[in-house]
């Protein structure tokens, strides 16, 4: 109501209206004068024309706004500019990052569909590799699982054997669906999936207590997960562990690494081999590989990345191993759609999660043998009491005799 009091008595009274007016055209003469000089400036000083002229345009479309519309809508208006402005930045890195993970969920939930061939899988096989002798990446293990109790077993994705009982892979893996550990097995032994010669049930896995899956908040790393077998693992020629690589000092870009899996050999289809498949590519600079993904360089700290051409990873080889000078440098986490090379792979470094590996298997291992070795001691007991009680029975029986 006050500003329909102001407005009334402004128009009942000429004087001030036409004082108003007046203020009001003298404050938009002296804008035009300072904007004209500053215009003349501009254009005749800019090192850049078309930086210049671009200047001088935006700048008369704002003189435009204040001479028609006045000063206040003015300022509101170019503060509506400003913040869209960053509203729109701050949109392109969100959409950046969640993009990368809704990549993942959508191969996920078509390798579901295909799941009659093969079980579902995220991201990153083999396309323009080789096929590969297991001896040579003994390490290699396929973790396979099955929709239900009693379903068949398929491949999912890649792991390394890190310990008679432990395996390395990407938590990704499990992220949907949620897979129980008596629907989970790992396979080894052989460098074809038909002839593996060990296939070990899932005790337990232990997803990294910081990742969070697709459509939470925060990154994509660190996409890892351990899993803990039944029993363990019988070493040989086809089957055995790999290092840990623990140097996280240390640059890999140009080294030439390899990375092997039963993944997609067709970069835009599904072809899923039988027979283990490898590459050997180089890997790239760190900032090279976030800027290919338009990811801001601080975005993720433990990544190590690798582009060849069309060589790429693709669908089911995720969790694979990234091996270099025979240690286990990385974890397959996503790479692009399709398969073509055209952008780096992502694998999670190892180096940085070392310390949450060891820690785990520490832990879980000493917790195995305190329970075994509490149910030895129950047994001692029992069998103790048992000879107590038979003694006592004797005794018994030879007094009434």
């Amino acid at each position: 109501m006050i500003i329909g009091m102001e407005r009334s008595f402004a128009i009942r009274n000429p004087l001030i209206f036409k004082e108003k007016l007046n203020t009001g055209l003298t404050v938009k003469l002296y804008i035009v004068i300072l904007g004209m000089m500053l215009i003349v400036i501009i254009v005749k000083h800019s090192s850049n024309l078309h930086v210049g002229v671009a200047f001088v345009d935006r700048y008369l479309y704002v003189l435009y706004y204040i001479l028609i519309r006045g000063i206040p809508f003015t300022v509101i208006l170019v503060t509506n500019i400003l913040l869209a402005r960053e509203l729109i930045k701050t949109n392109r890195l969100l959409t950046t990052m969640i993009n990368a993970k809704l990549e993942r969920e959508r191969m996920r939930q078509e390798a579901a569909i295909t799941k009659m061939t093969f079980a579902a899988d995220t991201s990153v096989k083999i396309v323009n590799g080789g096929d590969a002798n297991i001896e040579d990446h003994s390490w290699m293990v396929s973790l396979q699982t099955r929709d239900y109790e009693g379903g068949n077993f398929t491949h999912l994705c890649g792991g390394a054997i890190i310990d008679r009982s432990w395996v390395l892979t990407a938590a990704h893996c499990v992220n949907y669906p949620v897979y129980e550990p008596k629907n989970m097995r790992v396979v080894a032994g052989s460098s074809f999936l038909s002839q593996m010669t060990q296939i070990i049930p899932l005790k337990k896995y232990y997803v990294h207590e910081k990742y969070i899956v697709v459509g939470g908040d925060g990154g994509i790393e660190p996409d890892l997960m351990l899993l803990q077998l039944k029993t363990p693992l019988k070493f040989g020629s086809t089957i055995n562990k790999i290092d840990l690589d623990t140097d996280t000092g240390k640059n890999y870009t140009g080294e030439l690494c390899t990375i092997s899996g039963w993944g997609t050999t067709n970069a835009t289809g599904a072809n899923y081999p039988d027979r283990l498949q490898v590459l050997t590519m180089p890997v790239v600079a760190k900032d090279y590989c976030l800027a290919s993904w338009n990811y801001p360089p601080t975005f993720l700290k433990n990544i190590v990345c690798l582009q060849d051409g069309k060589k790429d990873s693709c669908n089911r080889d995720s969790g694979g191993p990234l091996v270099c000078s025979k240690k286990l440098v990385g974890v397959l986490s996503f790479g692009p759609t399709p398969c073509d090379g055209r952008t780096p792979s992502v694998h999670i470094r190892v180096s940085a999660y070392t310390d949450w590996i060891k820690e785990k298997m520490k832990n879980k291992n000493n917790k195995n043998k305190k329970g075994k070795n509490n149910k030895n001691n129950n047994k001692g007991k029992k069998n103790a009491k048992d000879k107590k009680d038979n003694k006592e029975k004797k005794n018994n029986k030879n007094n009434k005799n």
